[in-house]
Protein backbone atom coordinates (compact mmCIF):
# COMPACT_ATOMS: atom_id res chain seq x y z
CA UNK A 1 0.00 0.00 0.00
CA UNK A 2 1.63 3.48 -0.92
CA UNK A 3 1.29 5.93 1.60
CA UNK A 4 -0.88 9.47 0.75
CA UNK A 5 0.71 12.97 2.88
CA UNK A 6 -1.76 15.65 3.13
CA UNK A 7 0.99 17.97 1.95
CA UNK A 8 4.15 17.26 -0.29
CA UNK A 9 7.25 15.80 1.40
CA UNK A 10 10.47 17.45 0.56
CA UNK A 11 13.41 15.00 1.51
CA UNK A 12 16.85 15.52 1.46
CA UNK A 13 19.58 13.48 3.09
CA UNK A 14 23.05 14.77 3.82
CA UNK A 15 26.05 13.57 6.07
CA UNK A 16 26.87 15.98 8.37
CA UNK A 17 30.63 16.11 9.78
CA UNK A 18 31.74 18.62 12.03
CA UNK A 19 34.96 18.96 13.88
CA UNK A 20 37.28 21.46 15.99
CA UNK A 21 40.34 23.02 15.38
CA UNK A 22 42.16 24.08 19.04
CA UNK A 23 45.43 26.34 19.21
CA UNK A 24 47.27 27.88 22.06
CA UNK A 25 44.48 30.79 22.09
CA UNK A 26 41.55 29.85 19.86
CA UNK A 27 39.34 26.98 19.03
CA UNK A 28 37.24 26.75 15.51
CA UNK A 29 34.58 24.80 14.90
CA UNK A 30 33.58 23.56 11.34
CA UNK A 31 31.37 21.22 9.22
CA UNK A 32 30.93 19.71 5.86
CA UNK A 33 28.33 18.42 4.04
CA UNK A 34 27.88 15.60 1.77
CA UNK A 35 25.10 14.78 -0.35
CA UNK A 36 25.36 11.25 -0.97
CA UNK A 37 23.65 10.94 -3.83
CA UNK A 38 26.61 12.87 -5.87
CA UNK A 39 29.32 13.19 -3.14
CA UNK A 40 28.88 16.98 -3.33
CA UNK A 41 30.73 18.43 -0.51
CA UNK A 42 30.53 21.61 0.69
CA UNK A 43 32.69 23.47 4.05
CA UNK A 44 31.41 25.77 6.10
CA UNK A 45 33.85 27.73 8.59
CA UNK A 46 31.37 28.75 11.05
CA UNK A 47 27.63 26.73 12.42
CA UNK A 48 25.89 30.11 11.22
CA UNK A 49 27.39 29.78 7.24
CA UNK A 50 25.87 26.27 7.94
CA UNK A 51 22.55 27.19 9.72
CA UNK A 52 22.08 29.71 7.05
CA UNK A 53 22.41 27.33 3.82
CA UNK A 54 20.18 25.06 5.54
CA UNK A 55 17.44 27.59 5.82
CA UNK A 56 18.10 28.70 2.19
CA UNK A 57 18.25 25.16 0.70
CA UNK A 58 14.74 24.16 2.04
CA UNK A 59 12.83 27.96 1.22
CA UNK A 60 14.24 27.27 -2.09
CA UNK A 61 12.86 23.68 -2.36
CA UNK A 62 9.89 24.64 -0.91
CA UNK A 63 9.38 27.32 -3.17
CA UNK A 64 10.36 25.24 -6.34
CA UNK A 65 7.87 22.73 -5.25
CA UNK A 66 5.01 25.83 -4.94
CA UNK A 67 5.94 26.45 -8.46
CA UNK A 68 7.39 29.81 -7.70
Amino acid sequence: MERTYPVPVVYQSFLLRIWINCGTNYSHWHASLEDPSDHAMRTFNHPQDLFDYLLKISTTEKKRKEGR
